[in-house]
């Protein structure tokens, strides 16, 4: 009886033990997630900075360039450049308001330059009112461009934790009358003069707030059904046994969601992050950093797997659009379909791995903030009326039916026609009411994708 203790105390230590190995592996799967999305911002951050400096290099171009097309190439480049340092900006973990500025000057820089590409593509003289304008952006993007690389050089040398950024922001925006921004961002938050102010005919408008999200349908779920949802979302297709791992902190603002990471037999090598809205279960966005082989499938057949995934998700009557491809994945732009009218404003975008066909990235915003569906009248303009407008020089490929956004945030009913001159392609967009055009957009055709501008 005088070893009586002895279980007791065996049983006490066996519990130590083990509380200890389970906060030990805790502490591991928080370290490698931490690694994991300081990896994914620091991408984000250094392609950022790539873009400005491409932007400011294309503005400075643009204020030189003599020959029109030249000109119209240059702004071009510009504003879709521009487009893509505003989709970086916005993947790093800090609050919109605390970079509304640096957002707002991507969003005028590319505008601008697409308003000046579209007229010279009509033949109008540049102004030297306008080509001021364009050297204050380049001198305002030059100096943005210095910034980021003060910034970039904090980053390499370990003084940003973006685990502590992103912590930080979630908890500044529970908080809602805060917002937390990193020392060293401080320059983008308060810059030394004001962004330069423009006055045009683009979509940027103060007086323009983003509308509710009309896509957003069904009851609230629990974080358990979201947890179901991420773990048949991803496209793993040799390998059902995933393990779903809840992020601490929810997705904030407008759409509010869940975040989680999904893992093929909890392998950190190959795992997807994935966010679930909390009104009514729907996958906002999800991706899969892995590496990527080489090249086997063609473009083709990557399409054909994302339509594939698109209908065993329920997602039905999306078509392909637009796609491209950069580092042998392709993306592609998919638009509702609305008996035969196309929904541009209704896009979702996958990127499919061309080694295997694997759909390693999805995004839904566009389609959860615009898609319902439309109340569309019979067009009064009809197809032969919309050929008369069109140049006899004009040789017409096809015109359809289309719901196209506009700078104001409104839709209209239009007629697309797709129209090749002297071997360029443009789309013109005819209001089905009325018959005004109301868009012009050059197609451009490159062996790694076709864009629209």
């Amino acid at each position: 009886m005088k070893y009586t203790w002895v279980l007791p105390v065996a049983v006490v230590a066996f519990l130590l033990v083990a509380v200890g190995f389970w906060g030990y592996n805790q502490y591991e799967e928080r370290q490698q997630m931490q690694v994991y999305l300081g990896n994914q911002y620091n991408e984000s951050f250094y392609k950022l900075v790539e873009q400005i400096e491409d932007v400011t290099a294309l503005l400075g171009k643009g204020v030189v360039a003599t020959g029109q097309t030249q000109f119209v190439t240059l702004l071009s480049d510009c504003w879709r450049q521009a487009m893509a340092a505003q989709e970086s900006l916005n993947n790093l973990p800090i609050s919109n308001a605390t970079l509304v500025d640096t957002s707002k000057f991507l969003t005028q820089v590319g505008d601008y330059s697409m308003v000046l590409a579209r007229q010279n593509l009509q033949q109008r003289t540049v102004t030297e009112e306008e080509k001021d304008r364009l050297k204050s952006l380049r001198a305002k993007s030059a100096e943005l461009s210095e910034t980021l690389h003060n910034i970039a050089a904090s980053v390499n040398q370990g003084d940003i934790n973006w685990w502590e950024v992103v912590t930080k922001t979630s908890r500044a925006i529970e908080r809602e009358d805060e917002t937390y921004t990193p020392e060293s961002f401080t320059p983008l938050v308060e810059p030394n003069e004001p962004f330069p102010t423009l006055i045009y005919d683009g979509p940027f408008s103060d007086h323009i707030d983003a509308e509710n999200p009309k896509g957003l349908t069904g009851e609230v779920v629990n974080k358990d059904r979201a947890r179901e949802v991420a773990s048949s979302f991803p496209d793993y297709p040799e390998n059902q046994n995933l393990v779903v791992k809840d992020f601490e902190e929810d997705i904030k603002g407008k759409i509010e969601a869940y975040i989680f990471s999904v893992q093929p037999d909890d392998n950190e090598e190959n795992h997807s992050l994935i966010q679930v809205t909390k009104k009514g279960g729907h996958v906002i966005m999800y991706m899969n950093p892995r590496n990527i082989g080489q090249r086997k499938i063609s473009r083709v057949d990557a399409i054909n797997k994302g339509d594939q995934f698109l209908k065993s998700r329920k997602l039905t009557n999306m078509v392909p659009t637009y796609s491209w491809i950069e580092d042998d994945v392709l993306t592609v732009s998919y638009a509702y379909k609305q008996d035969d009218v196309i929904i541009y404003p209704d896009l979702i975008k996958l990127k499919i791995a061309m080694d295997n066909g694997q759909i390693i990235g999805y995004d839904a915003l566009g389609f959860l903030m615009s898609h319902t569906q439309r109340d569309l009248q019979e067009p009064e303009v009809n197809e032969e009326e919309v050929k008369s407008y069109l140049d006899a020089k004009f040789q017409v490929e096809v015109v359809r039916l289309a719901v196209i956004p506009t700078s104001a945030l409104k839709e209209i009913f239009t007629w697309e026609a797709r129209v090749s001159y002297e071997e360029e392609t443009y789309l013109f967009y005819y209001d089905v009411s009325t018959g005004e055009e109301v868009n012009i957009l050059r197609v451009i055709d490159t062996p790694e994708g076709t864009f629209a501008e």
